[in-house]
């Protein structure tokens, strides 16, 4: 008895191990079928919407049917924020050097002269949503992740070729030893800020200091330098000012000034007590 039951259990384990693999191969030989290595739209096909394990066969079936030769990026520089990122197709085969990993990828760009060599150091990759990738990684392991293999997924080459953001710290002046808080200030997200003027305005517009504190307000440089409202910020970070944390501006904020010119409230005064005149009459009882 117990043997039939160990047996019927492993038939029907083996049934089900069967089903599993003949849906598994129905599934490739349909997506070959359909999509053909001759089709123009191959590499256009959107696999997001797939279960995990049939999108990561659904990659590697059409990285092997486009051999892996090509590959998309976008250039994704600070300076073009505003505007929609440039999308090129490599064609690996058709390259000079052979190339292996994303770091030959690199090297081709610059070899090229499609970005100056001067931002070398300021430039890294990432994927469409932002996960960074190590110029290790290989393309083939790029392109069997779905990554780089058509336009809507490119692989994204960021270019910090301009500062993205500026950055400062609130020195008050009173009471002395005060703790200095450093804020940043995306580019970006406030591109009219243009003069050290706008930053100043943008500081007060958004109550990060009372309005109260407008008239005792001035910057200061790195070195303690004082340095005008209308002094342009692209220069202020070519020189390297508020480039990082550790090169914040300084916003000094004479809050001592301040208290001295805030208007004392007046004091009441008690009218003096009118003591009655001493009485003269006669019964004394006025």
């Amino acid at each position: 008895m117990r043997a039939s039951i160990v047996s019927l259990l492993s038939l029907i384990l083996l049934s089900h191990l069967f089903v599993r693999i003949a849906h598994r191969l129905l599934l490739d030989a349909l997506i070959l079928v359909v999509f053909p290595s001759t089709g123009p739209s191959v590499t256009h096909l959107d696999a997001s919407t797939l279960p995990r394990r049939r999108s990561f066969t659904l990659h590697r079936i059409l990285a092997k049917m486009c051999n892996a030769t090509e590959l998309w990026l976008t250039y994704q520089l600070a300076s073009r924020t505003h505007l929609p990122p440039t999308t090129q197709l490599i064609d690996l085969a058709l390259t000079a050097h052979k190339m292996h990993d994303l770091e030959d990828v690199l090297e081709h760009v610059f070899r090229e002269g499609y970005i100056e060599p001067k931002y070398r150091s300021n430039t890294y990759w990432e994927r469409a949503d932002g996960t960074p990738v190590k110029a290790s990684q290989s393309i083939e392991e790029v392109i069997n992740a779905g990554v780089g293999m058509c336009a809507e997924t490119a692989l994204k080459l960021v270019v910090d070729d301009a500062p993205t953001a500026l950055w400062f710290r609130y020195h008050y002046l009173h009471p002395a030893g005060a703790k200095s808080v450093t804020q940043r200030v995306r580019l970006s997200d406030v591109p009219h800020l243009r003069r050290l003027a706008h930053v100043t305005n943008f500081v007060f517009a958004e109550g990060f200091l009372p309005a109260s504190l407008r008239p005792f307000v001035h910057w200061q440089g790195i070195c303690g330098r004082r340095i005008e409202e209308h002094a342009a910020v692209e220069d202020l970070l070519k020189w390297g000012e508020g480039l990082s944390e550790e090169k914040a501006m300084q916003l000094v904020v004479d809050n001592r000034a301040a208290a001295c010119c805030v208007p004392e409230s007046p004091k009441h005064h008690t009218a003096p007590a009118i003591k009655p005149a001493h009485c003269h009459c006669a019964h004394g009882h006025c």
